[in-house]
């Protein structure tokens, strides 16, 4: 969907500035929140697309004002109580009295299956599985120019704003996966289909003032993608390989 997460190729967002020697959390609640939504993934409450779908449609003023972690809570609130495993009034009972220091400790907690226990170690140490087989051959081939759809869905999308409408060439394919935009919708269907790196000469993303002789390379689903023969903005591109 178009909205204030899709910030990818924008200007005056600010520089990136990577932390000296930074832990993988800041605070004990991050890793927590990292614990429970690895296990919701894994218990089937969601998939990642449904809950990246979940994170975008966060208010922007909100979406902005809090950090990485605070969207992933935004995003498990929204699908556990859509999905009827506590109320509004539940979490919020549950999220008072954690401010006021009287959740419970940690050794009155319910005991976690080792079942459950040993599929999240699985899925954080390999990842969840998206790949497909599927029976029809790939529309596309390394070598092809491509044009990326300039479409504005409403629901989740993987193809990103500032590549729609530009024109690029394939120079990997990666095989089939599931669909993200339907995935996302949490009814379960994947409709799997080729994924493709797609690599954008600077010029035909950012005009102009793109610094010379960049290249950007990003993998797009087959369906996000169309032929870009005789297009007149097809750029000259050199495969690398």
């Amino acid at each position: 969907m178009n909205g204030v997460h899709d910030m990818g190729g924008s200007h005056q967002v600010g520089a990136i500035a990577p932390e000296p020697d930074e832990p993988v959390f800041h605070e004990r609640w991050e890793g927590v929140t990292f614990g429970v939504q690895v296990a919701g993934a894994t218990a089937g409450y969601w998939t990642s697309d449904e809950y990246r779908f979940a994170i975008e449609q966060m208010p922007p003023a909100e979406y902005l004002s809090t950090s990485y972690f605070e969207h992933w809570l935004s995003a498990m609130e929204k699908i556990f109580i859509a999905k009827g495993l506590f109320t509004q009034e539940e979490y919020r009972r549950a999220l008072d009295a954690a401010r006021a220091d009287r959740s419970p400790a940690a050794g009155e907690a319910e005991p976690v299956p080792p079942e459950l226990l040993e599929a999240v170690g699985n899925v954080i140490a390999q990842g969840g599985l998206c790949s497909r087989d599927v029976p029809q051959a790939p529309r596309f081939h390394v070598g092809d120019a491509v044009q990326a759809r300039r479409d504005a869905p409403s629901g989740h999308t993987r193809l990103a704003r500032y590549v729609r409408g530009a024109t690029g060439e394939i120079v990997m394919s990666h095989g089939a996966f599931v669909f993200p935009d339907t995935l996302a919708e949490g009814r379960g269907v994947e409709r799997p289909q080729y994924v493709y790196a797609v690599r954008f000469v600077g010029t035909e993303l950012w005009g102009r003032d793109a610094e010379p002789g960049t290249t950007f390379t990003i993998d797009l689903w087959e369906s996000y993608l169309q032929s870009a023969r005789g297009s007149t903005s097809s750029p000259t591109i050199t495969n690398r390989g």
